[in-house]
């Protein structure tokens, strides 16, 4: 398929087919167009990457989903969690001797006699607190795909589809473990960007042609 068949169609789902190997991440993100049609972001890979001037392979391979592939946009619900913080006092305790003397505390004498007169424990060494936060994938599903952009010095990282509300989505295919750079990138817009001066457009280098 080439890059240009691509362009106002909607991303109805995003997979990562992710797994671990000698001690290194890799995992392959999917992105489903209209319904049926399975797409990865293209690399910046060129036909010759000592030439500067080489313009990036426009086809694009068709894929079938692994079993093995996740869903990342089944569930648009934003997420909440409950976040530990660890206390320590104006001594500066690390968490692990905060823990080890609350374990003591509780066994002197002042503190189980006060539970029993008053009904009042030892202060924990930790609160609990409920975090929230926006799932921005609510941004990217249903979307359509307006332009394929790419930086030319970087020829061996995925490119960005440009969305029409203009976001913008990458991937990265491995990383170090527990790192968490393995799959899907998502970017409110491409102010974010790094080197914006730099990056081409398929959509303006077709329409300069």
């Amino acid at each position: 398929m080439h890059i240009s068949e691509i362009f106002h169609k909607t991303i109805t789902n995003i997979y990562l087919d992710f797994y671990t190997e000698n001690d290194w991440e890799f995992g392959t993100t999917y992105i489903e167009l209209d319904g049926s049609v399975l797409i990865t972001i293209p690399w910046n890979d060129t036909s010759d990457p000592s030439d500067d001037e080489a313009e990036p392979d426009w086809q694009i391979e068709i894929y079938t989903l692994p079993e093995s592939a996740k869903c990342l946009t089944d569930d648009l619900s934003d997420i909440t969690w409950e976040s530990v913080h660890f206390d320590v006092n104006v001594d500066g305790l690390t968490m692990q001797i905060a823990m080890t003397n609350y374990q003591w505390l509780k066994w002197k004498i002042y503190y189980p006699l006060r539970k029993f007169l008053l009904g009042l424990d030892i202060p924990e060494y930790y609160h609990c607190t409920m975090e929230h936060r926006e799932n921005e994938l609510k941004y990217i599903k249903n979307r359509k795909i307006v332009d394929y952009l790419w930086h030319p010095d970087s020829p061996y990282e995925a490119g960005l589809f440009l969305l029409d509300n203009g976001w913008l989505i990458s991937s990265c295919s491995d990383g170090p473990p527990g790192v968490g750079s393995v799959g899907l990138y998502h970017y409110k817009n491409i102010g974010v960007l790094r080197n914006i001066d730099d990056i081409k457009s398929y959509q303006t280098q077709q329409g300069s042609g």
